[in-house]
């Protein structure tokens, strides 16, 4: 019961559970905690989350190895901000999965650290994990992107290509789509338009990643002409596609197509 309510959301009923079969004098075991943990990320309660943990001090389990318990505890920490204490069951960890590099990535990305997420990154490569989940390749990028370091994003690019074909497609549009958004934030426009010009699929995401990137940069004449192209290829705009040609034609001056363009 405890885990079938933490899987659907109701975070306080299954802790409510839990305290219940405590009071009962019902022992739980490592799954239990396992799915509380999971229950109490929901929570975001850092306090709650503590408390749990020192529970399972309490019944030894800490001294056992279970990467799903080790992974759900991490998880917990992460997703309430408690940064020190999730690199530290992170680095306690006896056996790490994808999951868990997933996680602590992802818990320094969400609070600003991208330095330290791109360390994770390097120090997974190194630990031999060469072929990491579409997630976390998408996470570097998203990071490389915001932080403006080109070098990493290109870097990540190239493993791509040279490490992990086959397991992500890097002509697919999600891999392609991502590498472009990240060197459009960066900066380099001129990677992301040679990028898009290679891919032999493009869907709405891509083009609406383009049309954006060419209106930040300003380029609001080549930002209509990608909007028709796309339109002339089968593709039909959606609600956010519409507002990128629209911002860029206003930044650009062509107001008249601007108007246009808003009363189609």
């Amino acid at each position: 019961m405890i885990s079938g309510l933490g899987q659907n959301g109701f975070g306080h009923q299954a802790l409510e559970i839990f305290s219940k079969m405590l009071a009962d004098g019902e022992k739980p075991n490592m799954v239990t905690f396992a799915t509380v943990f999971s229950a109490s990320s929901q929570l975001k309660q850092i306090a709650l989350g503590k408390s749990l943990h020192g529970f399972s001090l309490k019944y030894g389990f800490m001294d056992k190895v279970d990467i799903i318990f080790q992974t759900s505890l991490l998880h917990m920490y992460a997703n309430s901000g408690n940064i020190h204490h999730a690199r530290k069951i992170f680095d306690e960890m006896s056996e790490r999965n994808m999951v868990s590099w997933n996680i602590i990535m992802d818990a320094f990305f969400s609070n600003g650290l991208f330095g330290k997420a791109l360390s994770l990154f390097k120090e997974m490569i190194s630990a031999g994990w060469r072929y990491p989940r579409s997630s976390i390749i998408t996470l570097v990028l998203q990071i490389c992107g915001i932080s403006t370091d080109i070098r990493m994003g290109k870097e990540v690019h190239g493993f791509m290509l040279k490490c992990i074909k086959g397991i992500l497609d890097p002509e697919s549009a999600l891999e392609c789509n991502s590498i472009i958004d990240m060197y459009i934030k960066a900066g380099d426009l001129e990677s992301a338009i040679l990028l898009f010009d290679r891919m032999p699929e493009r869907n709405l995401v891509t083009w609406t990643t383009l049309i954006l990137g060419y209106g930040i940069h300003g380029l609001s004449v080549e930002a209509l002409e990608a909007f028709n192209e796309m339109k002339r290829s089968g593709i039909s705009p959606d609600e956010i596609a519409f507002i990128a040609i629209l911002s860029a034609c206003n930044h650009g001056g062509l107001l008249n197509e601007g108007r246009e363009l808003s009363i189609l």
